[in-house]
Parts: structure tokens; sequence; C-alpha cells
């Protein structure tokens, strides 16, 4: 693929992917959430973080840095129990990832194609679409286009803009 072969993963990641045949660098960045992240240390130091060793585990970053990250990856994976709208997708849509995600709270509005969600007992529909993508890259390439579409349609400031003020506008009164 035209881009580092990585897969970018929000939350809780699940290790059946790891036992899936798919053989690419994997970046992790835990939910501070789950359950394995929530345990610190007296000086407020994150434990499990420093227990949690897997290759090409990023350390928490900040918003440029992971605004440059974005650009470097091809699969931008959303693995959520709940999400309530889903900006990390919005964010990854934006950079153009490809971006599969768990089918949960808003986050199926925001990724618009039910072939870019699964659920995440069952992570063969996952694993599935990676694959598939990774060896149609003409495919790849449509799927990004895609979500920057998605991005560009929907969720640019502009657009934000724009929605709030079509709300107020039907507020008697306002603006």
């Amino acid at each position: 693929m035209k881009r580092a072969e990585r897969l970018l993963t929000t939350t809780r990641y699940n290790a059946n992917l790891w036992e899936s045949d798919i053989r690419i660098p994997v970046t992790v960045i835990p939910n501070t959430i789950s359950e394995a992240f929530s345990d610190f240390d007296e000086n407020g130091r994150n434990k499990a973080r420093d227990a949690y060793r897997i290759p090409g585990q990023m350390p928490d970053l900040n918003q440029r840095e992971i605004s440059d990250y974005y650009y470097l990856v091809d699969f931008f994976i959303m693995t959520s129990c709940f999400e309530s709208f889903g900006k990390a997708a919005v964010e990854a849509m934006s950079r153009k990832c490809i971006v599969l995600s768990t089918a949960v709270g808003g986050l199926p509005e925001v990724i618009g194609n039910k072939d870019d969600l699964y659920d995440m007992n069952d992570l063969s529909k996952l694993t599935d679409r990676i694959k598939a993508l990774m060896d149609d890259p003409e495919a790849a390439k449509r799927e990004r286009e895609m979500f920057y579409k998605r991005y560009t349609d929907n969720y640019t400031p502009d657009k934000n803009i724009e929605g709030h003020l079509r709300v107020y506008r039907k507020i008697p009164g306002a603006v």
C-alpha cells in the first residue's frame, strides 16, 4: 500500500486480531478508560503502560503528533464498546485513513458503510476486510477516498457551523 502498513487502533485492543494471519506492523493506542489501563502507581504513572509491551506501541502523543501520525496509517480501527460520536474516526477520515469500527453508538452513522463495521465478539469480518483491502490496492484507494469524501461532505468545521446554524434557525427568535 502507498502508506506505511500500520494499523492504528483506539481503545482496548482485542488479542484475537493478533492471532489472525495479518502480518503487518501494528501500533496500539490503549484506552485509558479500560480496566487494564486504570491502575496508577503512587506517582500517578499508569502501571499497565509500562507492563503492556507490544511492538510498535506508541507513547501518549499530543494533538499535533497524533495528527501527523494519521498520515502514516492505512487502517484506523475503532474497537470501542461504546462511543457517542466518533471524533477519532472523523480525524482519521480527514487524513484519508480507512476506518473500520465496532457498530456501537454513533459510529455506524459516522462510518456510513456497513462493510466497515464489525462486532467485537467476532473479529473475522474485521480481519477479512483488512485482508481484502490489502489484497486489492485499488479498492483500498477507493475506500480511502470514500472516507475523505464523507469527512468533507459532513464533518469539516464549515459543515459543523452550517449544521448548527440550521438548528438555531429553527428556534423561534434565534439567530
